[in-house]
């Protein structure tokens, strides 16, 4: 029997700077389940009594496989996701409620309310870490493509779900990821560039286009002219 999985426990065990993240990881979902408690008491009961040990349980299950493993799961948990995701848009759907409009949950009868766009995020991080670790095209521009498709398949499927607050932060993790990697910042300079253009574009044709050519939904247009008012 390899030594392993016996050492990597060794070291989970040991103080280490992942014992800081989970302690601050607890003491947020103590404020936040208090934040709740300010509006809806019975709500935050319920929080703190069944959703918080269920999220512990997972992030302890979490800790325990080896990165080694991790990193081979995460292309197959990148399509698992991808797959899930474009469930969550067929018409109809069974378990997929439709609320405030958007289609971003899967019910677990009888259990909870999973959002896999979150899960999305995780699983984005795992499979861009083993892309870039084993690749070295990224510092070229042509390069960044491949990165970029990464990030934009899961992008546009919760885009359309539709949820733009969640899509848009894939955009900055990529960023920190590929500058952490390595990639040239003049290459990521030009990029962020056009980026930016493209935002500037879509805020120009949200406060002053006809409906016809409008490219975002009333209420995610409504946010944009609440935060330039």
């Amino acid at each position: 029997m390899s030594s392993e999985p016996i050492e990597h426990l060794k070291q989970l065990l040991c103080p280490n700077a992942t014992w800081c993240v989970m302690l601050s990881s607890l003491v947020l979902c103590g404020l936040g389940v208090a934040a709740i408690g300010t509006v809806e008491p019975d709500y935050a009961v319920l929080q703190g009594r069944k959703w918080l040990p269920i999220a512990l349980m997972v992030m302890i299950i979490c800790t325990l496989p080896q990165p080694k493993l991790i990193g081979k799961a995460s292309y197959p948990l990148m399509w698992l996701i991808l797959a899930v995701l474009m469930y969550l848009l067929l018409p109809g759907a069974p378990l997929v409620p439709r609320i405030n409009g958007a289609t971003s949950w899967i019910n677990v009868p009888g259990l909870m309310r999973i959002q896999p766009s979150e899960l999305a995020k995780v699983i984005f991080i795992l499979a861009l870490a083993r892309y870039l670790r084993y690749g070295s095209s990224y510092r070229t521009l042509f390069g960044l493509l491949v990165p970029f498709v990464i990030m934009l398949v899961p992008v546009l499927l919760i885009y359309q779900q539709p949820d733009l607050g969640t899509a848009m932060v894939f955009g900055p993790v990529l960023l920190a990821m590929l500058v952490a990697a390595g990639a040239k910042l003049r290459h990521l300079g030009g990029l962020m560039a056009i980026a930016a253009t493209a935002m500037a574009v879509v805020v120009v044709i949200s406060l002053w286009a006809p409906e016809p050519l409008q490219v975002l939904k009333p209420h995610q247009r409504q946010r944009i002219v609440s935060a330039i008012s």
